[in-house]
């Protein structure tokens, strides 16, 4: 009983029948009139009726659904037309050659048509159970169908002829038997039209085969997502082609997704890309029951989807009506909806991936111009922090005797170095800033950092750290927090029911002749940092995009730029960073630092001592700076440490000065961007004029300047702002005193 429909009606819906049924039975022994049986019968009738239509508006499975129109089918078949041939022989009776038999067609008309209830019921019930034969059930269902229809058909078209036309008294035999001979010649035709409605409108079946492939391309113009697509082959296709198991695979990126699958049983999925192509190796060939894999052993049929000779993926077909069995002209038809299909396929790739550079091209030139902002105003900020530093700094100096104000001066020092800190931060994030080279001790950053990690990770993650690495490496310290600290958050998002995070460090040789599982490391000796969690792990897949730009798993709350970044700290740094992860058993990235050179971890201390070098703080500096708080700033810095200076807002400026000036000039302090000319560009016209003349240049930022150095140094010196007045007085002592190294002074 439908009670879905009315979920109330569960106690009063039998009840109903049962009195409908007792009614029959009575008539059937004339206790009742017969008009009882007539109410009784018609009364059932139209509730099943009701009831039928009503559950067919209810959402449900497409079984259930053809179900319920197989029911509504055999009421209607079993009822409607008997009742409307009882009515029909009321108002015009058989003709008198047929009249004394009248009883007896009425009852063959019954027999006939009400059985098609209880059939359709039953069928209904058992349809799925009927496996192979299934078609063929289909078939002599609609024939049992329509003959009953057709004649209690012929006996209502004989009645209303005999009674209306003339010829049929005088001529009974003759008229008859035309009559017989011309509903004998439509039967067949009729039969295969009314089979058809019945396919189409009951059974699901909308096209015949032949008609398959012009429907499909008629209606794939529209297809163009994989929801319309899914529904096309599911609601179209298979039903016509009788294919009850079946399951389509799309492979992209080594990567397998399934795009629907039907009736497939338990474990019998494709998992992998070397299941699809064990399946292709059988492509196009029936295979047998026995044949395959026990996983497989539900697939009769697999068709590869084929773009430019190239598979792109498979469509696994099982149970089909009849027999199971895909004949080769089946197997042709197959083949062009899968090319059809393949095709459309890769539009919608095409299409999502061209969706996706737009969506990727649109955040690269947001986050380029949020860097050209962000650069523009940390340089700008860096200006003032070079004065307020520096006259912090001089303002302490002629204060040291009062330590209430030496306290106050501390605090706004250390303001201002946070402040440093923070722009160098916006400088790197907006690769703005060339990373601060120097020794870094690995273990020592990391323990550093401990205290910072704890708070980020969730309650329930325990941070495990084991540091045995003795190596420096040569690195921006900043950078290798960034990339630890990046690491550490994924790791913590992987594991939201809690776990263990594992931070270990340890030095790492590979000799040249070695073979091992680090065959993409240069012989050498490195810094290994491993960080390890027991979190979910990666497909295989995933781990194959987690270092491009852009690729996240975690959709709104990622960005796809942490892994990114960190790729491009290691391997600027000279290293590598590899990834090891298994689904559902945690993921290790392993990083290898190149180790510093012995002798770059005590760099040789300069033979003289500070007040050596004090005593030779004497000499002329040319100060060229466009920011007047930043010269004021130096010059009072230089002049309090006893040289003479000279300053210039500008290049033209420096260089007017310098015509006019005949004493010799020592160096020249010039800011990197300057109107009318830049710093890089005043240093050459100087050495022209003045070839011994040293340049120390000053910047907010690098930017892509190529700076050159001065015949008489080493190399390049350049000061980055803002930068603390010992800093300032060190590197003019160290380019004018001896001509010493004085890259990397900040």
């Amino acid at each position: 009983l439908p009670t879905d429909a009315f979920p109330r009606a569960r106690r009063w819906l039998p009840l109903f029948y049962a009195a409908a049924g007792a009614g029959i039975v009575l008539d059937l022994t004339r206790v009742l009139p017969p008009s009882a049986f007539l109410i009784a019968a018609l009364t059932s009738m139209m509730l099943s009726l009701a009831l039928l239509i009503r559950r067919l508006q209810l959402p449900a499975p497409p079984a259930t659904r053809m179900a319920n129109r197989l029911m509504l089918f055999g009421v209607g078949i079993g009822t409607v037309p008997w009742v409307a041939m009882l009515l029909v022989l009321t108002w015009f009776p058989l003709p008198d050659l047929l009249i004394q038999v009248d009883d007896f067609v009425i009852a063959v008309g019954g027999l006939l048509a009400l059985p098609n209830w209880p059939l359709s019921y039953l069928y209904a019930m058992y349809k799925y159970e009927a496996g192979t034969i299934q078609l063929r059930a289909n078939r002599l269902f609609g024939r049992y169908s329509f003959l009953s229809l057709y004649v209690i058909f012929f006996v209502v078209a004989y009645a209303v002829i005999g009674s209306r036309w003339p010829p049929m008294a005088e001529h009974p035999l003759f008229t008859s038997l035309i009559i017989s001979l011309v509903f004998v010649a439509l039967a067949p035709l009729l039969q295969k039209r009314f089979q058809l409605l019945l396919d189409r409108l009951v059974f699901g079946i909308r096209y015949q085969p032949e008609e398959v492939v012009g429907v499909f391309a008629e209606r794939l113009p529209s297809a163009f997502d994989r929801a319309s697509l899914r529904r096309l082959v599911c609601g179209e296709i298979l039903p016509t082609l009788q294919i009850r198991q079946s399951a389509l695979y799309l492979v992209q990126h080594e990567r397998v997704e399934c795009l629907y699958d039907q009736a497939v049983p338990r474990g019998g999925s494709v998992r992998s890309t070397a299941e699809i192509e064990a399946l292709l190796r059988r492509a196009e060939r029936y295979i047998p029951v026995t044949g395959g894999e026990q996983r497989f052993a539900w697939v009769r049929l697999v068709i590869p989807l084929m773009v430019q000779d190239q598979p792109i993926g498979a469509w696994l077909l099982g149970r089909r009506d009849p027999d199971d069995f895909y004949p080769k002209s089946d197997v042709g038809l197959l083949h062009n909806l899968a090319n059809q299909i393949a095709t459309v396929l890769r539009a919608q790739i095409e299409i999502l991936e061209n969706r996706q550079l737009q969506k990727q091209l649109l955040h690269a030139q947001k986050m380029e111009a949020i860097g050209r902002l962000t650069a523009g105003i940390s340089h700008d900020f860096n200006n003032i922090l070079s004065a307020i530093l520096g006259y912090s700094n001089l303002l302490r100096d002629h204060l040291h005797d009062d330590p209430r104000s030496q306290n106050y001066l501390d605090g706004i020092l250390d303001a201002g170095k946070k402040a440093e800190s923070l722009t160098k931060q916006l400088l790197s994030f907006s690769r703005r800033q060339a990373g601060d080279s120097q020794l870094v001790d690995v273990d020592a950053t990391i323990r550093g950092m401990e205290n910072l990690l704890r708070p980020l990770l969730a309650e329930n993650i325990e941070l495990i750290l084991n540091l045995r690495a003795e190596h420096l490496i040569e690195a921006d310290p900043i950078q290798i927090e960034q990339v630890i600290l990046n690491l550490a958050v994924n790791a913590g998002d992987a594991m939201p029911g809690g776990g263990l995070l594992f931070i270990e460090t340890s030095d790492f040789h590979r000799s040249s002749d070695e073979s091992s599982a680090d065959s993409r490391l240069a012989p050498g000796s490195y810094v290994r940092i491993q960080v390890r969690d027991t979190g979910t792990g990666m497909e295989p897949h995933v781990q194959q995009h987690i270092f491009e730009p852009f690729y996240t798993t975690k959709k709104e709350k990622g960005t796809g730029l942490g892994l990114a970044t960190a790729y491009g700290i290691i391997h600027q740094c000279g290293g590598h960073i590899f990834a090891d992860s298994l689904k559902g058993q945690g993921t290790t990235f392993h990083i290898y630092l190149p180790a510093a050179a012995a002798a770059e971890r005590c760099a040789p201390q300069d033979e003289r001592s500070a007040a050596a070098l004090a005593a030779q703080d004497a000499g002329t500096i040319l100060v060229a700076e466009d920011e007047e708080v930043v010269r004021s700033v130096v010059c009072e810095i230089l002049r309090s440490r006893g040289y003479t200076v000279l300053q210039a807002p500008d290049g033209r400026a420096a260089l007017e000065l310098v015509e006019h000036h005949a004493d010799p000039i020592d160096l020249l302090l010039t800011d990197v961007m300057m109107p009318h000319l830049r710093g890089d560009e005043l240093a050459a016209r100087l050495r022209d004029r003045r070839p011994e003349i040293k340049v120390i240049y000053m910047s907010g930022y690098t930017e892509q300047a190529v700076l050159s150095r001065s015949p008489g140094q080493d190399e390049v010196v350049l000061l980055q702002k803002p930068f603390m007045p010992d800093a300032l007085v060190d590197a003019v002592r160290r380019v004018i005193g001896a001509g010493l190294r004085a890259s990397g002074v900040r």
